[in-house]
């Protein structure tokens, strides 16, 4: 629950706020001359597009020019009719609006009657020839069409020009750093992109691609289409610098469809993996996906349905290859200058060393051997989306979506003994409002909450005697205990490097509002609009709460001599809040019938992040004593002016050919996304100590007792300005054959 009064603030600058721009995220654009056979403009031409999906219908008139603009039209078919008293009536079919497209269609109007027809059926030109937004579209044809490992649509943005997937092990895909696939758009940070649906921002509460602790994202069914900008787009984007990637969601129709599916993938026709042992089965793994999509009308050309369930069942083997104690040291034997020498096993360790299992590879003949182990990593996901799409009058229209996205993988260590369960939950609503006030005038309004949530935790994969393997005094939990070099120096782990920073959660939550104003007047198409966004992060980013005892060898934990011992003296449960206001104006302007104008600025202002307990801590000077608590983290930076620019000309007036050029600048703001690393470092939160204790015998600290580190948390610049980045493009475009 929100606070009450938090809520009435939400309410009352949504009331007074203009929001976000989202003219073109989410619609498209029907623009176009009309002429008579001898090549003058005809004024006064009402010009009605009618969606063939919905039935919804909008009519505009052209002006003194010729000129007829439909901006933010759904997307869809359409059929164009264009009537004059004096002339034949002349229908275009088969315009298709995409994401942003401005789709050109002119007449030619024949003299004769109203009644006599002039049908032809053909898409609109494909060369973009009205703006300078270098844009990517992957429609309904490739999603369906093209193969897809493990179903995931954001796999086919890498296959548009200037983006670059992250290979994994370059990435941080885990409870901090997120789950979707990490990508580079321009050759910006996965962290300085957009990510919308619908117009929303979906990015997660690392700021980056929205995906499920399954490493995936799921509901391809339900996506109708989406877009990669890369460079230059317009005022109605902003918040980073990087690129920006719109999906927009399906909605029903007036005719009902659906579909069921189940995918299977099995290790029937796998290859062993180059760690798998010769003489082992191949690891198991079993991959079902399943579910199904159903839309159509509640009542014909009014109300609209969509909903999609696809749900993930995964087994997973692992192959992992670790070196263990022998069971020669479990006896207190150990090989010394090539001498097996009795050494015995201290009674502090012993219950670490039985939980160790014995070896069932080679031997290493250094008081250890090889534990080849298969566990299995089991993995659940559940995806619903609901949308529901009303035509309230010839004026109005509204429709809702809602999106839960909830999955759980538990991923056993190497030895059996821990394991490590990661649980997400994703939920997405929005609400939207289009009306018509006139052929001039039309007002978007929006709200929208997004909620992401990601949760690191430990189990015990067998019987653990939690007593005895604690370190740390007066908690009751079995610590981490590492053996960081054997004889031969290898690394015997207990933990699959997880375990040392769990429990960590993060929760992060963002409540939109939005209302965007797009007006025509001649050859004019303005839109202006701002944004407000109030962020809400609650950050849980343990490190060695349960505590990790160290071991320099073998010797070392047979004879109980650890080299530190670790841990975190308190819980760092943290709530951060921040607000963000913004606003844009942008003018696209017909210079010429083949030369066009786009400008526009932007301008945007964040809050300094405040944290609800006092407990956040920044260091403001090197000269200060220490972190200063409960101070704001930074001045916020207010002079975030973006202006943009550019050109589009159709050379020989035929719309086959056209050459853009543009510019302009784009920041990125400060908020939890961008900031999540540096939340969880800050000084005062993650009191911790290392107790250094070489050959002393000492198996527990007491974390109440042993002096804090004075840590080397990262901390805030005073008077940060907003990361800005200049771009420039120029870009020809030529149509070879239709449609190509």
């Amino acid at each position: 629950m929100f606070p009450r009064q938090l809520l009435f603030k939400v309410i009352f600058c949504f009331l007074l706020l203009s929001g976000l721009a989202v003219a073109q995220v989410t619609t498209g654009s029907i623009i176009g001359t009309v002429k008579d056979s001898a090549g003058a403009v005809l004024p006064g031409v009402s010009i009605k597009l009618t969606n063939t999906d919905t039935g919804a219908t909008r009519t505009v008139l052209a002006d003194e020019f010729g000129r007829y603009n439909a901006p933010q039209l759904p997307l869809g078919g359409y059929e164009i009719t264009a009537e004059l008293q004096g002339f034949q009536t002349a229908v275009r079919r088969g315009v298709t609006l995409t994401i942003g497209r401005e789709a050109v269609v002119d007449f030619t109007l024949q003299v004769g009657s109203v009644s006599q027809e002039v049908t032809v059926n053909a898409e609109a030109a494909l060369v973009s020839t009205t703006n300078a937004n270098l844009s990517y579209l992957v429609d309904d044809k490739k999603i369906r069409d093209l193969p897809l490992n493990g179903r995931n649509y954001t796999q086919l943005a890498t296959l548009q020009p200037g983006v670059y997937a992250i290979p994994e092990h370059l990435s941080r895909n885990d409870v901090s750093g997120g789950h979707g696939l990490k990508m580079s758009i321009g050759g910006a940070q996965p962290t300085q992109n957009s990510f919308l649906m619908d117009g929303q921002d979906v990015s997660d509460y690392s700021g980056q691609t929205p995906g499920s602790v399954a490493m995936t994202n799921l509901g391809i069914d339900a996506i109708r289409e989406f877009t990669i900008t890369t460079n230059n787009y317009s005022t109605e984007y902003g918040l980073v610098t990087g690129g920006v990637m719109n999906v927009v969601t399906n909605s029903g129709t007036n005719t009902f469809h659906g579909s069921g599916f189940e995918f299977l993938r099995n290790s029937a026709l796998d290859a062993k993996n180059y760690f798998d042992p010769a003489n082992q089965k191949i690891p198991a793994f079993k991959r079902n996906q399943f579910g199904g999509v159903i839309g159509g009308p509640i009542q014909k050309d009014k109300l609209f349905f969509l909903g999609t369930y696809e749900g993930l069942r995964e087994r997973l083997g692992l192959t992992y290859n670790t070196p263990v104690p022998n069971a020669r040291a479990h006896e207190g034997y150990l090989p010394i200058n090539g001498v097996e020498q009795f050494i015995g096993v201290h009674p502090g360790v012993q219950a670490m060393m039985n939980l160790y299992p014995l070896p069932n590879g080679p031997d290493n003949r250094d008081g250890t051997g090889q534990f080849i182990n298969n566990p299995i990593q089991p993995s659940t996901e559940d995806y619903v989306l609901g949308r529901i799409d009303a035509q309230l009058s010839d004026k109005n229209s509204l429709y809702g979506r809602y999106v839960f996205d909830q999955a759980d993988v538990m991923r056993p260590g190497q030895l059996g003994i821990y394991g490590t369960t990661k649980h997400g939950r994703n939920q997405f609503f929005q609400l939207a409002l289009t009306r018509v006030i006139s052929p001039q005038w039309i007002n978007e309004t929006r709200a929208g909450l997004n909620r992401t949530y990601g949760d690191f935790a430990a189990v015990y994969l067998r019987d653990v005697p939690v007593a005895q393997l604690s370190v740390l005094q007066g908690r009751n939990l079995a610590s981490i205990w590492d053996i960081t070099g054997g004889q031969a120096g290898a690394l015997i782990p207990t933990s699959d490097g997880v375990f040392i920073e769990t429990p960590r959660r993060f929760t992060n939550s963002v409540i939109e509002f939005a209302d965007n104003v797009s007006y025509l007047r001649g050859s004019h198409s303005f839109k202006f609009g701002g944004i407000f966004k109030n962020y809400l992060s609650n950050p849980r980013n343990n490190r060695n709460y349960m505590g990790t005892i160290n071991f320099p060898s073998v010797l070392g934990l047979m004879t109980g001599t650890p080299n530190q011992i670790l841990g975190q003296i308190n819980d760092s449960q943290l709530s951060y809040h921040q607000y963000l206001f913004g606003w844009f104006v942008q003018d696209d302007v017909k210079l010429t019938p083949r030369l066009s104008l786009t400008v526009g600025l932007r301008h945007e202002f964040v809050t300094a992040p405040s944290e609800r307990y006092g407990r956040a801590a920044s260091l403001k000077s090197v000269f200060d004593s220490g972190p200063a608590l409960g101070q704001p983290l930074f001045v916020p930076h207010k002079d975030n002016f973006a202006p943009r620019v550019g050109l589009a000309w159709d050379p020989f007036g035929n719309g086959k050919t056209s050459i853009r050029v543009g510019a302009g600048a784009f920041q990125e703001m400060l908020v939890p996304g961008v900031l999540r690393y540096t939340y969880a470092s800050m000084p005062h939160i993650t009191k911790s100590f290392t107790l250094l204790a070489p050959g002393t015998g000492v198996l527990k600290a007491d974390p109440g007792a042993v002096p804090a580190s004075a840590g080397t948390g990262l901390n805030f610049q005073p008077n940060p300005s907003s990361p800005t980045r200049y771009q420039w493009s120029l870009d020809v475009q030529r149509e070879i054959v239709s449609g190509t």
